[in-house]
């Protein structure tokens, strides 16, 4: 979920991963709170990578590692549509090759690692070219920490590559609208990271990290944190809590146990029912420990009342006769 710290600027970005394809023109986006209020309109951008709108590649190192002509925009986090060099598209009314789309994990120079193999074989000559639109919501659309708000991008799209970039020839457009959910928060979630998923897989299951590609740990982190972000909120808090975000530590690598668990990864000689069981146990006391030992500024005055202390936690062992 995307996050905006109240009263601040924030550049987003937009992945078209629908099959359709960026064409000329600018996009807009309308920035619309939780009570259907329009807080701004903005002009955006197509993000064209390389310095024309494609790279190339030059070198497959393997299925997700390959050294590109020009790194130009090409970001980490990013995407990018894939075309192979036998079906790059020229514009004409024919089907072409439907585009894959791609996020990168990591950039040494000009090598890039993607999160996930394309799917087929890829060969120099390939290319990546572009598949995001990026804008800049004003902090003066960020004034009130609020829950689910909105960004209603309008964008030039089409079934054939635009001329955007001087690659490909021109196909007709049509505007598409997509929405993009944001949270404004006082502060942002502690979220889990891969390079955390990795350090806890290197620790408890030596050897198995390398069995799996970049996308998947990135995948672990962001289940693991939306986990514990929907039981934040279901208990009626979030945009507005100003206490240490640490305090949820324990419940993220609860729920990191989780996620691993439900694909089979579980200590040696644990059943896998019961493990299930008693880490779910231990997630929730975890979570009730944290909401209660945190500052929640539930007034959004920046000020710590009575009410929005912490509060006393108590529990009760109940033992089966």
């Amino acid at each position: 979920m995307l996050e905006i710290v109240k009263n601040t600027a924030e550049i987003v970005r937009l992945p078209i991963t629908d099959g359709w394809l960026l064409a000329s023109g600018t996009p807009s986006a309308a920035i619309i709170d939780s009570s259907n209020n329009t807080l701004a309109t903005v002009s955006g951008s197509v993000i064209l990578p390389g310095s024309a709108g494609t790279c190339t590649i030059a070198t497959v190192i393997d299925a997700v590692t390959f050294t590109l002509d020009d790194v130009a925009k090409v970001v980490e986090g990013g995407y990018l549509a894939y075309y192979p060099s036998t079906d790059i598209p020229s514009g004409s009314s024919e089907a072409h090759f439907l585009p894959l789309v791609v996020r990168v994990a990591k950039i040494v120079d000009e090598t890039i690692t993607i999160e996930e193999p394309v799917g087929r074989t890829v060969e120099a000559g390939d290319i990546f070219t572009r598949c995001e639109v990026t804008a800049t919501i004003p902090a003066s659309a960020t004034a009130t920490a609020s829950l689910w708000n909105r960004i209603e991008w309008s964008v030039p799209v089409t079934e054939v590559p635009g001329e955007a970039g001087g690659t490909f020839a021109s196909g007709d457009a049509i505007t598409r609208t997509y929405s993009q959910s944001f949270h404004i928060v006082r502060q942002r979630f502690a979220s889990y990271q891969s390079s955390d998923v990795l350090r806890y897989m290197d620790q408890n299951y030596p050897g198995a990290a390398s069995s799996y590609p970049p996308g998947w740990f990135r995948r672990l982190a962001e289940s693991a944190s939306n986990r514990v972000r929907q039981s934040i909120m279901a208990s009626g808090n979030y945009p507005h809590m100003m206490g240490d975000p640490s305090a949820f530590d324990q419940a993220h690598t609860l729920a990191l146990r989780m996620e691993l668990g439900s694909i089979g990864l579980t200590p040696p000689g644990w059943d896998p029912a019961m493990y299930s069981e008693q880490t779910q146990s231990l997630y929730r006391e975890a979570v009730r420990m944290a909401l209660g030992s945190t500052w929640i500024d539930k007034d959004d005055d920046g000020a710590v009342s009575a009410t929005e202390s912490p509060r006393p936690v108590y529990s009760t062992r109940l033992v089966r006769a």
